[in-house]
């Protein structure tokens, strides 16, 4: 992907399925139904990065929207994950690597963290 802007209009009053949603996304930014994406969005409240994965995800999302709301589309395993190294135990340069912890306590592996995924599917 690219940075791509594309507006387009839901209404908020009648209720949106989470794969109708993701289906218009795919066919607005010309996806094919295979790619596998990841959709974001920006908590007007308090400027977190929320995920929508599902049905519940996306009525927060659109009830929480005023007056627009603004997705982010990733590619799976292409986001800030890899960038930020959530989800893996391996240090992601050499200097980390060498300097690892502070000197005479055990060294103990980092809580691995990764995105949020859908376990009610």
């Amino acid at each position: 992907f690219d940075a791509d802007i594309i507006r387009f209009s839901v209404k908020k009053n009648q209720p949106m399925q989470y794969e109708d949603f993701w289906k218009r996304l795919a066919e607005k930014h010309e996806l094919g139904q295979d790619e596998n994406f990841l959709i974001w969005y920006t908590d007007p409240t308090d400027g977190d990065s929320l995920p929508i994965n599902n049905d519940n995800n996306l009525a927060r999302a659109l009830a929480a929207s005023k007056p627009l709301l603004r997705v982010f589309i990733t590619r799976k395993g292409s986001g800030v994950e890899d960038v930020n190294g959530y989800g893996t135990l391996k240090p992601k340069n050499l200097i980390s690597s060498i300097l690892g912890g502070t000197p005479g306590k055990p060294h103990k592996p980092p809580l691995a963290i990764s995105n949020p995924h859908d376990f009610r599917q």
